[in-house]
């Protein structure tokens, strides 16, 4: 896709045009921006024939093109997920007619250069369509430019550059997610992982089997120990800041397929299990795209990588393990492997010393059940990185809602035999005492953040700039939160 960043009011519309109009808007004196439309579009505004509505979206004839009509909804109502979405409908709205070219004029906002940035990630990932595996794959698309003009905006091009690599790397959690599990596990993921990292110049470790029994990393293996695929950690650095600096460190959850082991999961619950490593992928799109911006921070990301599967040589409930920590767990549900396999990767991070540790993990339906599909949750007791991530979301269109680590379930976590179980047996607060778990495992006195993105981090339904499967959710976060930790 060619992009690029014009400066000054549009006078000759070509292919495509996308005018973004919110509901007060009864006429366009107000815009002059928009001159060139005034005849076309005031006599459907002041009839009510497009009335704006947040969604709304309707396609004219325009000259030798087409004018695209997207309504913002409420002024006082509008946020950044309707300025990403608006562009997502605009952009479908011009491939669906086979324009070749769609320009975007900036509408009016607070934050200009925060909403170009957001309508450049929105038109560019309505684009995203998983047809690698299809036989018959549908039409490349005809819509191959996008041009996006603003009156006054300074430093347009570098904004409209990082924008683009932000939805690089929200694209590449997709496809990643989107993978098929018989091609993508632990060690295809590695291997995946290296190739994109090192044409970057990042460092990357990549321990096996042997590596994760020397190291203690004895989880990880527990749980993939079950599958014909070994499992894999894999450690990507990318050192943007001075020597010295503290690291941020992502760590993100990679089961590649989760059975739940001998807790089977019902086959109703099965589906979308290849999606179980979106958390792995977040993190690896974050770091390559931190690199591509080249942001001035010290970042690690660590990706524990297994296949749960139910086998003879696979952990069993009852089953205690000693832990790199030092802490031994017990067993009580295999299906609760998640949080086993980032048991060991926090223990590592710790060990970097770091500035902050972020994880991230499609780890308990009972945090789905909680917020639902367009949430994650956001357990964080350290108030200025709770502060700074949640503003991050609320900045790119993601939803993300705080919840406790509630100290008095901390008992329920207690083993008869063992320092810890992994999974208490009790029906309710599931999330949380996954959280708590976790926190066992992170050094004391680190800032920790655990996003758990059950919810969101797959998608059963499509719409305006999401298709069904693997969202990338938490990419635009973390890499949103990490540009603003780097300026200070």
């Amino acid at each position: 896709m060619q992009l690029s960043f014009i400066t000054g009011r549009l006078t000759t519309p070509g292919a495509g045009t996308a005018l973004f109009l919110s509901e007060d808007e009864t006429d366009l004196t107000g815009r002059p921006e928009l001159a060139a439309f005034q005849a076309a579009v005031a006599p459907l505004l002041t009839t009510g024939q497009f009335k704006a509505k947040k969604g709304e979206a309707l396609p004219l004839q325009f000259g030798r093109g087409w004018l695209f009509l997207v309504g913002l909804g409420k002024p006082d109502k509008i946020t950044a997920e309707t300025w990403l979405t608006s562009a997502a409908r605009a952009a479908q709205m011009a491939q669906d007619r086979q324009a070749a070219e769609l320009e975007i004029i900036l509408p009016p906002s607070d934050d200009p250069a925060l909403t170009l940035k957001l309508q450049v990630m929105g038109s560019l990932l309505a684009q995203y369509r998983p047809q690698e595996y299809k036989s018959q794959p549908d039409p490349e698309p005809t819509l191959t430019r996008l041009i996006f003009r603003a009156e006054k905006l300074e430093k347009g091009e570098e904004l409209l550059e990082q924008g683009r690599l932000m939805a690089e790397g929200v694209l590449l959690a997709r496809r990643l997610g989107d993978r098929p599990a018989n091609l993508l596990y632990p060690e295809t993921f590695a291997l995946e992982a290296a190739a994109l990292a090192k044409p970057l110049g990042l460092s990357v470790d990549i321990f096996e089997e042997k590596e994760l029994a020397r190291e203690r990393l004895n989880l990880i293996l527990a749980v993939g120990g079950g599958s014909a695929r070994p499992p894999r950690l894999v450690r990507v650095t990318y050192p943007g800041g001075p020597a010295g600096q503290k690291p941020v460190v992502l760590v993100g959850k990679g089961i590649t397929f989760d059975s739940g082991g001998v807790s089977l999961k019902p086959s109703g619950s099965l589906e979308g299990m290849k999606t179980d490593m979106a958390g792995a992928a977040a993190v690896l799109a974050v770091t390559l795209a931190a690199a591509r911006l080249k942001l001035p921070l010290n970042l690690t990301a660590i990706m524990p990588l297994a296949e749960n599967m139910p086998d003879g040589a696979g952990c069993r409930v009852g089953d205690v393990y000693a832990t790199r920590s030092g802490q031994t767990v017990e067993i009580t549900n295999t299906d609760a492997e998640g949080r086993l396999i980032l048991a060991e990767a926090l223990t590592l991070a710790g060990e970097l010393q770091p500035a902050a540790i972020i994880d991230v993990a499609t780890l308990t339906g009972a945090c789905a059940v909680a917020l639902g599909e367009r949430c994650a949750g956001l357990f964080c007791d350290q108030p200025d990185l709770a502060l700074g991530l949640t503003t991050a979301a609320g900045q790119m269109g993601e939803n993300v809602w705080g919840l406790p680590l509630l100290e008095d379930y901390e008992d329920l976590l207690k083993s008869e035999i063992a320092d810890l179980v992994n999974a208490p047996g009790v029906p309710r607060g599931g999330a949380i005492n996954a959280a708590l778990f976790l926190r066992k495992f992170v050094a004391e006195g680190t800032p920790w953040a655990h996003l758990d993105i059950a919810g969101p981090g797959r998608a059963a339904k499509a719409r305006p700039g999401v298709t069904v499967g693997a969202t990338g959710f938490g990419v635009r976060t973390s890499l949103h939160y990490l540009a603003e930790r780097s300026r200070g």
